[in-house]
């Protein structure tokens, strides 16, 4: 009676399906696959290749970015977890970085180590994980505080920070949290990002330009604060407010503008401000960071206008949330 060399096609085919084309070396000795199958699949011009230590991908061709997930972490070992900006790209972040590297995280017990374009980072504060897309992920606070660390420049973090806050995947409880218990090493743009969206902007670019008054010494802007009549009713909630000149301002991106709904609301805010008595002033992300001083200038040139008038009668009151 011949001897069966593989114990079953079918549960290597299943095991495939179910961990996108990926299995490890010990799968494939429990399913009984003999080691010198293995090496005559994954030779050179092989069906199969090797994606990582241990680690295989049973087509041919390059594993795509969710297979190297895979990969890595079966690689990293059962507790393991997505985090940084790979896990923000599962989320759904629009600043994500879409390179092809991989960043898990791993118990600090466990000995993994980096590999190519994989990081591999232990832990001793190991989160309950979020299965994100099938995959298992750190939660969203977690993914942008680790992803900060690494990331260059300063408007990258912001830009990813206030995105948490604004898609509310996050919340600024989670991220200061993550900021207090997490490393100090690498953390300062974190730490200045979550400050910055703590006190009311809720864009990269709103930041960038509240920055740009300020560091220019034209004025401090109030960010998102609501704006009242003497009666109560809700003026509007500019991205920026100069309280002592009556100027408000929003910052308008060309996708906002290409949102017919959200492009008519703007065109409202900008009537009933304009009907209290407020100079409005448009500014689109593009001109703060390329024109920055003819931006200053129009800010310069809507003061001195503003000089000598009566201020509109305003009340401002507490922001709401993002989510209101």
């Amino acid at each position: 009676m011949p001897v069966k060399t593989f114990a079953s096609h079918d549960a290597l085919d299943a095991l495939a399906r179910a961990q996108d084309g990926v299995v490890t070396y010990r799968q494939l000795v429990e399913l009984g696959l003999p080691s010198s199958t293995l090496a005559h699949r994954v030779r050179t011009g092989g069906p199969w290749q090797r994606v990582l230590p241990g680690t295989y991908l049973v087509f041919s061709g390059a594993p795509s970015w969710r297979q190297r997930v895979r990969a890595a972490l079966l690689y990293a070992g059962q507790s393991a977890l997505v985090t940084g900006q790979s896990a923000l790209r599962l989320y759904g972040f629009k600043s994500a970085s879409h390179l092809p590297s991989v960043h898990v995280l791993i118990d600090h017990r466990q000995r993994r180590v980096s590999h190519g374009g994989l990081r591999v980072e232990r832990s001793h504060r190991m989160p309950a994980g979020h299965e994100i897309l099938g995959l298992p992920c750190v939660p969203a606070a977690r993914a942008v505080a680790d992803a900060c660390l690494f990331l260059r420049p300063l408007q990258a973090v912001r830009a990813v920070v206030a995105e948490g806050i604004q898609s509310q995947r996050c919340d600024l409880a989670g991220l200061w949290n993550e900021v207090i218990a997490g490393p100090m090493r690498g953390s300062a743009y974190l730490r200045r990002a979550v400050r910055e969206v703590s006190g009311g902007a809720w864009s990269a670019p709103e930041i960038e330009l509240a920055e740009l008054l300020t560091t220019a010494r034209v004025a401090t802007p109030l960010l998102n604060a609501a704006l009242y009549s003497n009666e109560g009713t809700l003026i509007g909630i500019p991205d920026g407010y100069l309280p002592e000149y009556g100027i408000a301002y929003e910052v308008n991106s060309v996708a906002h503008h290409l949102d017919r709904l959200a492009w008519e609301e703007t065109q409202r805010r900008h009537d009933r401000m304009t009907a209290a008595g407020l100079i409005v002033l448009h500014v689109t992300p593009q001109r703060i960071r390329d024109a920055a001083n003819e931006v200053l200038s129009e800010f310069r040139g809507a003061i001195r206008s503003a000089e000598g008038r009566m201020l509109p009668q305003i009340v401002v009151g507490d922001r709401p949330s993002p989510a209101a």
